[in-house]
């Protein structure tokens, strides 16, 4: 089943009511199209999560640790400190330069709204192979068409706003 439409449907089933095996290639389009998309956001959503959170509480470990390593009488102090106040510095750069956060919350909100456009798309066809209308292909047909031209400018607008976000370094005089 992909999309809550049966891959595999016949007209003799029990599903014939349905119709929305005769939308199979519809439903292999919109699985390549949207899904992929969709999967891809998920992946890359979770990798900046990770980074954001690991690296932020990573700078609040060290920064605690910092004052405490200066008070210590120990020999290494100084390369310590030194490697510390590096991290913090390093990690804090890192994270100001990718935004993370940026970046996980534009990849969570693309994974939502190319599940949203999914589920409409199967309630679509289930709708209109429900009803089984006389001119259903074509509906079908549109409705795909449809639902990909908004997944196209929902990737559109992901990269504007990926590249807007992006800081390029400026030129001195």
């Amino acid at each position: 089943m992909l999309y809550g439409v049966d891959m595999n449907h016949t007209p003799d089933s029990d599903r014939s009511n349905t119709g929305s095996g005769r939308y199979q290639e519809y439903a292999k389009l919109v699985d390549r199209e949207l899904r992929t998309h969709r999967d891809r956001c998920r992946r890359l959503a979770y990798r900046h999560r990770i980074w954001f959170r690991t690296s932020g509480m990573a700078v609040i470990v060290f920064s605690i640790a910092l004052p405490a390593v200066t008070n210590i009488d120990i020999p290494a102090r100084n390369v310590l400190i030194t490697t510390l106040a590096s991290l913090i510095a390093g990690l804090s750069a890192l994270r100001a330069f990718y935004l993370w956060d940026r970046r996980w919350r534009l990849y969570r909100s693309q994974d939502t709204a190319m599940t949203a456009l999914l589920t409409r798309w199967e309630l679509g066809v289930i709708r209109i192979s429900g009803a089984a209308p006389p001119d259903a292909a074509e509906r079908v047909h549109e409705l795909t068409e449809k639902v990909l031209e908004e997944a196209r400018e929902l990737v559109n607008a992901q990269y504007d706003e990926f590249f807007a976000t992006i800081a390029w370094p400026q030129r001195s005089g």
